[in-house]
């Protein structure tokens, strides 16, 4: 098995920092550990809809014992469940601000994302970010808007159900 070669030698070699986006570095592990850990990280992205995941389906699906698990982990500070959650809810953060998936309701983008309580989801979005999702919601839309108006002046909402004038000529009017 090939592993990604080790440069904290070299002059250039900067020490490993976390992510803004909650990622973490692999390479404060020796090279079976950091493999394993990769392993376990994309294991667990691929899961994250699954609100049955947690450490011990994880461990079990590694065959490594959820002490070893639970290690890989706390050497970046945070506990397995603390990771799942923030990717989670990053999850949901960036889906509730996709203006492509505006129509989806809230509850539905949190189960998406393995959120199966509305409230609990609620809680711990707002312990996070500071504001409850419908708020961020309601920014979304109101930036976009705010964004339209700018770029194509105020458009009243049922201007568009309005019939249009047609200054065609009508079949009696054409000249043959």
């Amino acid at each position: 098995m090939d592993f990604p070669a080790d440069h904290s030698d070299s002059p250039n070699h900067q020490p490993p920092t976390p992510s803004a986006h909650g990622e973490l570095s692999p390479s404060l592990l020796l090279p079976p550990q950091r493999e394993l850990f990769l392993v376990v990280q994309q294991y667990i992205r691929e899961r994250l809809s699954d609100p049955d995941l947690s450490p011990s389906t994880i461990a079990c699906a590694h065959h490594i014992s959820l002490r070893h698990l639970h290690r890989l982990f706390r050497l970046h500070g945070l506990t397995v469940a603390a990771w799942i959650r923030r990717q989670r809810l990053e999850g949901c953060r960036r889906d509730l601000t996709d203006l492509a998936k505006f129509a989806q309701p809230i509850q539905s983008i949190a189960v998406r994302w393995g959120f199966t309580d509305n409230a609990h989801f609620s809680r711990v979005f707002r312990a996070a970010y500071g504001y409850p999702p419908s708020h961020l919601r309601r920014e979304t839309e109101t930036r976009w808007y705010e964004q339209l108006i700018s770029r194509f002046g105020p458009v009243h909402p049922f201007h568009a159900l309005e019939p249009q004038e047609s200054h065609e000529p009508v079949a009696s009017q054409r000249i043959a």
